[in-house]
């Protein structure tokens, strides 16, 4: 008897002094880091002159979604040329927009071509955590993290991705002995 609770001390004693971390502690660290930080989908929409070759099923797919936001107000999409091979618009972008702009960038020289504009295409929603796995040797744990897409904007029909959920490998980093942070 005195061996098994000498063992089940010792065993208590090994977990308590883990530097692992729990699933329900992981789940805390995430929801806690999105309340503080907000995530978005984003997609990048170039202003100016905008080519769509006619053979491109992507972009012929990509051109029927901005027309449709052209004619609801998001954004102006004016032909500007018609050749054999492509077709190119001038898109501009309308103030009904500018509530999913996230981060805007103008043409400032060699490194940036164009002008072009972030925008957000739905929220993320903590969902679940599928898997933990703590990295030997280092003081940080990779977490895949399940969220659900929430609040889709109209701007959302242009993102690659159209399904509901997504599935993010997220890291979390021991700072000290028993805190774990995710996001600064």
């Amino acid at each position: 008897m005195k061996k098994i609770l000498l063992a089940g001390l010792i065993a208590v004693l090994f977990i308590s002094c883990s530097n692992t971390i729990s699933k329900a502690e992981a789940e805390k660290i995430i929801k806690d880091c999105i309340e503080e930080h907000p995530k978005h989908g984003k997609i990048y929409v170039w202003k100016g002159r905008n080519t769509f070759y006619k053979d491109s099923i992507l972009h012929n797919e990509r051109l029927d979604v901005l027309k449709k936001l052209g004619e609801e107000g998001y954004l102006k999409l004016d032909l500007e040329e018609q050749r054999d091979t492509c077709t190119i618009y001038n898109l501009t972008l309308n103030n009904k927009s500018k509530e999913y702009t996230l981060k805007s960038y103008e043409k400032t020289g060699w490194n940036i071509e164009t002008d072009y504009e972030v925008l957000k295409t739905y929220d993320y929603e903590f969902v679940s955590i599928k898997e933990i796995w703590k990295v030997p040797k280092t003081k940080a744990t990779l977490v895949t993290v399940v969220y659900k897409k929430v609040n889709k904007t109209p701007f959302f029909e242009l993102s690659e991705d159209k399904t509901d959920f997504k599935t993010v490998k997220e890291t979390i980093w021991e700072s000290s002995y028993d805190y774990w942070k995710s996001c600064d």
